[in-house]
């Protein structure tokens, strides 16, 4: 089995080491579990590998070559460019059609291991989940957060075990998801094994972040037909749950506080209210903290970590009150326009609304990433380190995400036309909110009857409106203020 080590300085050189990213996603950990069920022809030894995360003990991995690693017995899996990694990195292009665990399986050529079954499978499920994410009661969802919960070595190791015999249940034998129902699922364990009825019975269905643990470590512990293998089912549930629950509260206390801190603006009230939120935090937790109905309850929430680096966190209880596309164009218009600043180079030229907005990452802007599926605007991060900083900063784009979303704000030196449903841009005169193209700003231009098409392709602004067009006049003045909660 593998061992999972906190730091590279730990390892044992005469064992191959592989190192993927921080919180590993489905992908990742299925390659590395192929790596070590069936990679021992190719690299022998590596049954009895052990695992790391890239830039643990300071030590970061990406710079060095992947003939350098194999010499030294180390193995990059699903990030650095390698040949187990489908990203585009550096002068690699993306290995399209491809995930870090068909990449493995492909190089080792194990379909020929019938003790597998299920490996295509698995390669097909893992390329579908890779590309399109997949939902709660399916097994990557649980791998997914087992790892981002795991916040110490003890967790790390307890989720590598879990994922590791999770993942060689399913391409032996075992379906990946269930129809699962609370109650039913606790009787059925009557009579079986009195410390498992009551460890159920401690996690309610009401808490998602055990929810699932607790689901596929029963459902583990039941298939288990080993001698002492339920027992070590158990005593994995049993570490995680106590390091997890206690790590949460620490989590929570920390995340109530430095939410405390937060600048917030709203508009509007009732179920029309939004809430913009921003902290400098790095607390793992702040986030889920900011969108709860018991925390912050924030429609959008910004946070800047001490790295420089800003996520934008969209709740998806909220995302019927605003148009979230503006958000993200409004955000990676401002990025094109600081670099071309900053750069000296040409202002960027009109951008289709669907494109600005679209999910993944724009073409010709490497900062940000949008994810579709957990509505959440990304500056790189633990699994991408290599993604540049953002220019913009945290408090920018604060200030950006609120004029993109108050209707009632406009430049201005072109308020009282646009409130007036007239739209006066041109390239004589630059409106900054032009080429965010915004939704309320489309609006304006096709509902006025004298706007002028041609205007959509104005020439470059000179040098004295470029500052004004990536920084608007001010703020929306509507209730800002900190500490609300």
């Amino acid at each position: 089995m593998i061992a999972y080590i906190s730091r590279v300085e730990e390892r044992d050189p005469a064992k191959w080491l592989i190192v993927t990213h921080h919180a590993p996603d489905w992908d990742a950990i299925a390659a590395v579990t192929m790596l070590n069920f069936l990679g021992d022809r190719q690299w022998p030894g590596i049954f009895d590998a052990e695992v790391t995360f890239n830039g643990d003990g300071g030590q970061n991995m990406s710079g060095v070559t992947e003939e350098e690693l194999l010499a030294d017995k180390i193995l990059h899996v699903d990030f650095g460019g390698g040949r187990y990694d489908h990203h585009a990195h550096g002068g690699s292009e993306e290995k399209v059609g491809q995930c870090a665990t068909s990449l493995v399986v492909g190089h080792l050529n194990s379909t020929v291991h019938v003790a597998c079954p299920h490996l295509h499978d698995l390669v097909e499920y893992t390329l579908a989940v890779d590309s399109n994410g997949c939902s709660e009661d399916e097994m990557p969802f649980f791998i997914d957060r087992l790892f981002r919960q795991a916040g110490n070595s003890e967790l790390i190791q307890a989720a590598f075990d879990i994922a590791l015999w999770a993942i060689s249940c399913f391409v032996c034998s075992t379906p990946i998801s269930v129809e699962f129902e609370w109650q039913p699922f606790v009787e059925e364990f009557s009579g079986d094994d009195t410390d498992m009825i009551n460890f159920l019975q401690q996690v309610t269905p009401e808490n998602p972040g055990t929810h699932s643990l607790v689901m596929y470590l029963a459902r583990m512990w039941k298939m288990s037909r080993e001698e002492g293998s339920r027992e070590r089912v158990y005593a994995i549930a049993q570490t995680f749950m106590t390091s997890y629950n206690q790590e949460q509260i620490e989590l929570l206390e920390t995340a109530k506080a430095d939410f405390a801190r937060a600048k917030i603006w709203t508009h509007g009230s009732g179920k029309k209210q939004i809430t913009v939120a921003f902290v400098r935090s790095d607390c793992p937790m702040l986030g889920r903290h900011a969108k709860s109905r018991q925390g912050g309850d924030c429609t959008v929430f910004v946070q800047e970590f001490t790295t420089g680096r800003v996520i934008v966190f969209i709740n998806r209880r909220h995302q019927n009150r605003i148009n979230v596309a503006d958000v993200v164009k409004a955000v990676r218009w401002n990025e094109l326009v600081a670099k071309a600043e900053q750069l000296g180079e040409p202002m960027p030229e009109l951008i289709p609304a669907k494109k600005l907005g679209g999910p993944g990452r724009l073409e010709g802007e490497v900062c940000w990433w949008f994810d579709q599926n957990t509505l959440t605007l990304l500056n790189g991060g633990i699994k991408h380190p290599e993604t540049p900083l953002t220019r913009l900063g945290g408090e920018r784009v604060f200030e950006i995400v609120v004029q993109a979303l108050d209707h009632d704000y406009f430049p201005p030196d072109f308020a009282t036309s646009c409130r007036k449903g007239e739209c006066r841009h041109s390239r004589r005169e630059n409106c900054p909110l032009f080429n965010w193209q915004l939704n309320h700003c489309i609006s304006v231009r096709h509902n006025d009857p004298n706007w002028n098409k041609s205007a959509q392709t104005p020439t470059p602004p000179p040098q004295d409106q470029a500052t004004q067009q990536s920084t608007p006049t001010q703020i929306p003045t509507t209730v800002i203020r900190k500490g609300r909660w």
